[in-house]
């Protein structure tokens, strides 16, 4: 007869109709923990071909390697690994951020003056260390900002951040007011510019830059996951891009490409990039658009920004940084849609910003370089000088429509049959 307990296990509406009778070990309590300590959630999970013995062997398994993380953590017996899996499992933080403000609270702990007591805390004790770098260490208004994050991420693991006084900052001084943007003319430069003797690596790196300031994702994070994939330029007239946001964890927007930057078989475009540049790179089963050359494969961030970004950027614009290529990006939206009633909101979309006031600083930019000059994203694709121009091409190249790659310019194209030069769609560069 089995026991009240397994009657009300598998009475209940809630559990696996598991019988427990059957199991190796029978009524032992021992192996009904097992089961029940795994949770409802990973229960269905068991295969119920196994037998008894082979069942529990699998449970086992499960409790292992599933992490159950409590609503609050005891300071005194939890490790920061645990602390880091609670702020991913239970605050929904991505694992980047969530070693970031680990890091945080590492220094904190080893502070010379006044270490931060991660195992015994209170709220007195992180007051008078960001009081003291503040005071003698000259600590800024985001470091300070940094620290109550990565303070406020142990406290909502303690479940005392609705117990315990906030510490108020200084005033973060509002740095949108102080970008400095290229002109379209430089960004034109960059994308157009010779970086290296090898005309397809060069190719690939003003591509990179193309990327960036047309489309105005957020560097470097959102550039290294787009894939291949992400592209559609397979319906006339309806090209898009998907930018997922690990910001806010893993959403994506779609957003609606010119056919210019998206098909032009003269300019820079995706297509031309994807079809003539990318397959010079990639390994064969690599999905990422943007390349490492040196490995055919993904970007890690950090390789795409200090390896990549910053050599070749500052040969052209010494005052570049990652992200000019996004308030760039911005700035150039809000001059192409001025005449728009909705630019505000069509900005923020394409942005992918939370908050409309996140947008109205690209309005005052816009405002402040816009020298009713035209589009700065036309003038950025210009093409450049030679393209048209009577000068000699031998040895250059043009995009072959059908082929879909570059082809060398014969000399016959070059000049004609009268000895007089064409023009020609397509150079070294493009």
């Amino acid at each position: 007869m089995k026991s009240n307990q397994e009657n009300n296990i598998n009475d209940s509406p809630h559990a696996d109709p598991t019988n427990f009778s059957q199991l190796v070990g029978g009524n032992n309590q021992e192996w009904q923990n097992v089961l029940e300590n795994i949770g409802q959630n990973h229960v269905e999970h068991l295969d119920p071909q196994l037998d008894g013995e082979d069942m529990v062997k699998q449970a086992y398994e499960i409790k292992k390697r599933v992490y159950y993380p409590p609503y609050t953590l005891d300071p005194e017996k939890t490790t920061f690994e645990d602390i880091r899996n609670h702020a991913i499992t239970r605050q929904n933080f991505a694992e980047s951020t969530a070693s970031k403000y680990l890091n945080t609270a590492k220094i904190m702990e080893t502070h010379p003056v006044f270490p931060v007591n991660f195992k015994n805390p209170y709220w007195t004790n992180f007051f008078q260390h960001m009081d003291h770098i503040k005071q003698f260490e000259g600590a800024t208004p985001n470091m300070l900002n940094n620290r109550r994050k990565a303070w406020s991420m142990f406290c909502r693991a303690w479940g005392t951040d609705k117990e315990w006084p906030t510490y108020k900052l200084p005033h973060i001084p509002d740095r949108s007011k102080d970008i400095v943007l290229p002109t379209p003319e430089t960004v034109k430069e960059l994308l157009q510019h010779r970086y290296t003797s090898d005309k397809y690596l060069n190719r690939l790196i003003q591509y990179h830059f193309f990327t960036g300031f047309m489309v105005g994702m957020r560097p470097e994070r959102e550039m290294v996951i787009l894939n291949v994939d992400d592209i559609y330029l397979e319906e006339k007239d309806n090209y898009t891009i998907r930018i997922v946001e690990p910001k806010k964890q893993g959403d994506a927007r779609i957003l609606r490409l010119e056919k210019t930057i998206a098909v032009s078989k003269t300019r820079k475009s995706f297509k031309n990039y994807v079809d003539t540049i990318r397959p010079r790179f990639a390994n064969r089963n690599e999905n990422a658009l943007l390349i490492n050359p040196k490995t055919g494969k993904r970007w890690t961030e950090d390789q795409l920004r200090l390896s990549f970004f910053y050599p070749y950027a500052k040969q052209v614009w010494p005052r570049f940084w990652p992200y000019v290529m996004r308030h760039w990006c911005a700035t150039a939206r809000c001059i192409e849609w001025k005449k728009d009633s909705t630019v505000l909101y069509r900005v923020k979309y394409w942005m992918g910003h939370v908050r409309l006031d996140q947008t109205l600083k690209y309005l005052d930019l816009a405002k402040l370089y816009d020298q009713g000059k035209g589009s700065w994203i036309s003038r950025a694709l210009k093409q450049h000088k030679h393209v048209g121009g009577m000068y000699d091409l031998l040895g250059k190249e043009r995009i072959n429509e059908k082929m879909m790659r570059f082809v060398q310019i014969s000399p016959r194209e070059n000049n004609g049959p009268t000895g007089i030069r064409t023009p020609v769609t397509g150079f070294e560069g493009q």
